[in-house]
């Protein structure tokens, strides 16, 4: 499985701004499975697979030519899939099931030629902290590009969007294990 962003506007580097600090905000969607443990109240085994969309908010620092961001922290992740008891072997559906995960994008060094990209994303969620669950592993990588058009509606010139993927895992201590990937745009705010 695999994810990728492009366009024309994705395809040469862009003139970027040397002073400002940007915001961007769009939407992201991805796909994830999750295989859970004994601290939920879902059978131990038990599996979810489907997809997920959210809010993607980017803060860009020209100055020092950084990058962060979060996906799922304005407003909450939309969960749509397919879940398998581990006990039955049941299967039930569900839609655009509220969620207040996140997945925090961490500082990666904008290049010269507009692109970006670190192994430093991080998933959190209330859920696990109300069950009193802990990560023993936790990993994932994002990266993106600027586009190439400027915001015309700015006198900076920065870029009018920016656009990338995204991907991870983790495990929980009581076994449950998840794995997701996803891709992004998110336009000048």
């Amino acid at each position: 499985m695999g994810a990728f962003v492009d366009g024309p506007e994705l395809r040469s580097p862009p003139n970027l701004p040397t002073t400002q600090l940007a915001h961007y905000e769009g939407m992201g969607a991805g796909a994830y499975a999750t295989r859970y443990g004994s601290g939920f109240t879902a059978a131990p085994g038990s599996t979810e697979i489907g997809e997920f969309t959210g809010t993607t908010t980017l803060d860009a620092s020209f100055a020092d030519n950084t990058i962060s961001g979060c996906f799922g922290c304005k407003g909450n992740l939309l969960f749509t899939g397919v879940f398998t008891d581990g006990a039955t072997g049941a299967q039930r559906t569900f839609a655009d099931v509220p969620s207040a995960s996140q997945l925090r994008l961490g500082t990666a060094q904008i290049e010269s030629d507009g692109t970006f990209r670190i192994d430093d994303v991080t998933l959190s969620s209330p859920k696990f902290r109300q069950a009193g669950l802990g990560f023993t592993e936790q990993g994932g990588s994002w990266g993106g590009r600027f586009s190439n058009i400027p915001d015309t509606m700015d006198t900076f010139n920065e870029p009018r969007l920016v656009a990338g993927t995204f991907g991870g895992r983790a495990a929980l201590s009581d076994g449950s294990q998840a794995a997701y990937i996803g891709a992004f745009v998110a336009g000048k705010q």
